[in-house]
């Protein structure tokens, strides 16, 4: 059975089976692949398994998905690669069932004896039905009708491909039939689906000459190459059955997705011109049916993230004032460019408005990418965020884009920038004042075209005037600042969050309804929650799982350590600094401080934890006999 298997990661090692079509993955209860780490999103990528191909389409994660080390959209998965989701890493194992045919790909010369060029090829369709050409027997037609009825009934392109080339191979009495497909983030084409006709153990393709098609945006017609006096060819063209070949690419609107390939050995009568005209007609059509493919796949992964957006809107739900206030200035300013500075403490929210800034405005079809500063070794920063260039360090073996190239034509979400150092302050004002941008060890600059909205928990003023933070950089930050509240602010909202985050639960644990009894609202609307609605959050699920009944009383929250009898108003004021602390203190205590634990209630990762607790100078007390 196909499988994906934790090798590395701040999860225990686990295994999970693929099943036919999509295998969607994340840290939400409701994902095929569950995967509670908080550097994984909720809805991360989706595995579409359709053996024995595979795919992973990541759906704007906030810590991106890689392939044997490369950051990918979307990526074919092999056998044996290495996936990253995260901080998570896998292993590969697709133990195919049904392996696919074995494939001789062998780069071979030939004689390229006719050509049709594929702007001429949509115009055969006209030919078609001027002159009745190519169409040659009610073969033809039943071929054009079967090949139309796979590309509308095929919402995939794997699926469709596959079923394609068992179409055409007998379709055109071709030995072999295969399907290629751009792979942009390998620069390369790969097999995406192959037949044979009758069925042999191997596939005969040659990659030369689908590669000369997809360059030339040409049809081609390849034949009888040995007669053709490539003596010193031959031999392999023959080893591979390759007696005649067409070619065509798949390139609708001149943007090249791939390319079709048949061919016939050498007992077979070499392919003729009028079947170069039917099979450029065939590519056209392909060439549309794959490029919708795409784009609902775009709108698949779109919709997630839509999705992840509206149910992961609960940091945003609320009636009182101050959250109105927000609703407003989203609004307001999504349709804009300007930057954008949210201030607000740890668990209210900030890359929720962020996301909502970029959905709702004119760069929602570009890329959202969200980097912690706070999580950024110091070495990595600058690479990190503005890219490198191959041998500018040790270790730095490829040419790497940094994330203000990665979120061009989008919006780049920065959070805790205050901890960016002094260097890497000045490098990103002049990003953001010219657009520009230097990668680490190179010399030419790199225009981007990126928003950047910007979140801290920090007082960046006072650091201003306590020199820690370029005053140029906060004035350039600070076009339009969104305060978010704290929940102790807004305790009106109290309620509808808690009966949101109860049902949610439920749903996602299968469980029926929960209900909260008055004594635990009011319990709730005391407390002043110092880590926010995330804590919030937190704090119902535990009371759900522990709870022996479906009604949650107060006594099942007397894990959240504050005077029951203190009204909001007589809670003691305190800094962001000092709530931070203590919160954090408290999470560490309650873990028994145990840091992977802690870090994933407070929905941040280790690293930036083991920060916390450097800059705030916490240590774990010393007990008896310690």
């Amino acid at each position: 059975m196909a499988k994906i298997v934790i090798q590395e990661g701040d999860v225990e090692r686990r295994e999970f089976p693929l099943r036919p079509g999509a295998n969607t993955l994340g840290r939400e209860p409701d994902n095929a692949i569950v995967v509670e780490s908080p550097g994984v999103s909720r809805r991360h990528a989706t595995i579409r398994w359709e053996p024995p191909y595979c795919r992973i389409i990541d759906h704007g994660s906030t810590n991106g998905t890689f392939v044997n080390g490369k950051r990918v959209e979307t990526s074919p998965l092999r056998h044996g690669d290495v996936l990253r989701t995260g901080p998570v890493v896998w292993s590969v194992d697709l133990n195919e069932t049904t392996p696919p045919p074995k494939v001789a790909v062998q780069d071979v010369d030939a004689t390229v004896l006719d050509v049709v060029e594929q702007r001429e090829a949509s115009g055969l369709r006209s030919e078609i039905a001027k002159r009745g050409r190519p169409i040659r027997s009610d073969k033809d037609l039943q071929t054009l009708y079967r090949i139309v009825d796979c590309l509308v009934t095929n919402s995939h392109p794997l699926p469709m491909l596959r079923q394609l080339v068992e179409l055409l191979a007998p379709a055109f009495s071709a030995s072999g039939a295969a399907a290629f497909l751009v792979e942009p983030n390998r620069n390369d084409i790969e097999l995406a689906a192959g037949a044979t006709h009758p069925p042999h153990s191997v596939l005969p393709v040659s990659k030369t000459i689908v590669g000369m098609s997809i360059k030339r945006r040409e049809s081609l017609l390849v034949r009888d190459a040995a007669a053709e006096g490539l003596s010193a060819e031959s031999g392999s063209i023959v080893s591979l059955r390759i007696h005649s070949a067409l070619a065509a690419p798949l390139t609708p609107h001149d943007h090249p997705l791939g390319a079709l390939q048949l061919s016939r050995s050498p007992d077979q009568m070499p392919f003729s011109q009028n079947d170069l005209k039917l099979f450029s007609v065939v590519a056209d059509l392909v060439s549309m049916g794959l490029l919708n493919c795409r784009r609902r796949e775009e709108l698949e992964s779109e919709n997630v993230a839509l999705g992840e957006i509206v149910k992961g809107r609960f940091a945003m739900l609320g009636n009182s004032p101050s959250m109105r206030k927000v609703y407003d200035t989203i609004d307001q300013t999504a349709r804009t460019d300007l930057t954008i500075l949210i201030q607000g403490e740890s668990g209210t929210g900030k890359e929720l408005v962020a996301r909502a800034i970029h959905t709702r405005g004119p760069r929602r079809a570009g890329p959202f990418v969200a980097l912690n500063c706070a999580a950024l070794p110091e070495s990595l920063a600058e690479s990190e965020m503005f890219g490198h260039e191959a041998g500018s360090f040790t270790g730095a073996k490829d040419r790497r884009t940094g994330c203000f190239e990665r979120a061009n034509r989008g919006t780049l979400f920065l959070d805790e920038i205050g901890e960016l150092t002094p260097a890497i302050q000045g490098k990103l004002l002049r990003v953001l004042e010219n657009g520009e941008l230097v990668r680490v060890g190179g010399e030419s600059t790199v225009r981007v075209d990126t928003r950047l909205v910007a979140a801290t928990n920090r007082d960046l003023e006072e650091m201003v005037r306590a020199g820690k933070f370029r005053q140029d950089l906060f004035f350039r930050l600070q076009v339009v600042l969104i305060h978010l509240p704290p929940l102790r602010e807004r305790v009106e909202d109290i309620p509808l969050l808690a009966e949101h985050f109860l049902s949610e639960y439920g749903a996602s644990a299968k469980h029926g309804p929960f209900r909260l009894a008055q004594d635990a609202i009011e319990r709730l609307s005391r407390y002043p929650w110092p880590g926010n609605v995330r804590e919030l959050r937190n704090a119902i699920v535990r009371a759900a799982v522990l709870s022996p009944s479906d009604e949650l009383h107060a006594e099942d929250f007397s894990f959240l350590a504050t005077p029951t009898n203190a009204s909001p108003s007589q809670v003691q004021p305190a800094s962001l600094e000092d709530v931070e602390r203590n919160h954090i203190r408290y999470v560490l205590e309650f873990c028994e401080w145990k840091r992977e634990m802690a870090a994933e209630i407070l929905g941040i990762d280790r690293k930036t934890l083991f920060n916390k607790i450097h800059r705030f100078n916490l240590a774990r007390p010393i007990g008896p006999g310690e």
